[in-house]
């Protein structure tokens, strides 16, 4: 019916990917698309069955808008009202980059919510390694071969590094937790300064792994970005693990 409300949850969960990946690799969010989309999730919100994906959903839509108040409200409301679900856990995990908070990756796995079938292990990788849990993320790649070795392959041409970088780590006597507080330090910082984190690229060698946020501002600005991070990772930690693990930004034409 002409004008009755959209609250078709698969289509509105595919204009909230549209809009997304608009974000992602444009820099560019439609402030009256995102109002729309925004409305029709909070009318889902009434439909039986619904709730969950709507309160999730406007998380995920404040994230856009880099809302950390509003996020975390999201994710309270839905856990009073509906529990700490799997998808709590996973989409709230999303957010350990924007939140420089690593307790939502250890809450993700400590809940089991990290394991699944092939499509979910595939999330749960992407995230570990955004977050700097790189020997997390080769555990749950190897558990990913054994649930299915194709969609396997297909998450090793994003990562092709990551099983040196975990037996780098490990060889080095590194873990995730340590790895994590400095890549999620500088992902915050990035933030705060006023920019997104839209990419990032890591490689690593036997002179140790490199974790570079893509940032699109003036090289003077990310020269400062870059001297914030040094700064604030030496002020935060009593052990440096620089000769193992750096972090730092990158022009964004340089991934582009």
């Amino acid at each position: 019916m002409a004008g009755a409300p959209r609250t078709n949850a698969i289509e509105i969960l595919d204009r909230i990917n549209a809009i997304g990946r608009k974000v992602s690799e444009r820099n560019e969010l439609n402030l009256f698309e995102w109002n729309g989309i925004l409305k029709d999730l909070q009318k889902l919100e009434n439909v039986p069955g619904s709730g969950e994906t709507s309160l999730l959903h406007q998380a995920v839509m404040w994230g856009m808008r880099l809302d950390r108040d509003k996020i975390k409200s999201l994710f309270n409301l839905s856990a009073s009202r509906f529990g700490k679900t799997p998808n709590w856990y996973l989409i709230r995990a999303n957010y350990a980059t924007l939140f420089g908070d690593q307790s939502m990756i250890v809450d993700l796995l400590t809940s089991g919510a990290g394991k699944g079938g092939a499509s979910h292990l595939a999330k749960v990788i992407h995230i570990l390694v955004a977050s700097g849990f790189y020997i997390a993320a080769w555990e749950s790649f190897e558990e990913l071969i054994r649930v299915d070795a194709k969609a396997a392959a297909i998450v090793e041409t994003d990562y092709p590094f990551l099983g040196f970088t975990a037996d780098y780590l490990a060889r080095c006597g590194l873990d995730d937790l340590e790895v994590s507080q400095r890549v999620l330090l500088s992902s915050k910082l990035v933030v705060d300064a006023g920019f997104r984190l839209r990419k990032f690229s890591i490689s690593a060698g036997n002179y140790g792994v490199s974790v570079e946020l893509s940032v699109a501002a003036e090289l003077e600005r990310l020269v400062d970005l870059n001297f914030a991070i040094s700064d604030a990772i030496a002020s935060s930690f009593d052990e440096l693990i620089s000769e193992h693990v750096t972090t730092g930004v990158v022009p964004w034409e340089v991934h582009a």
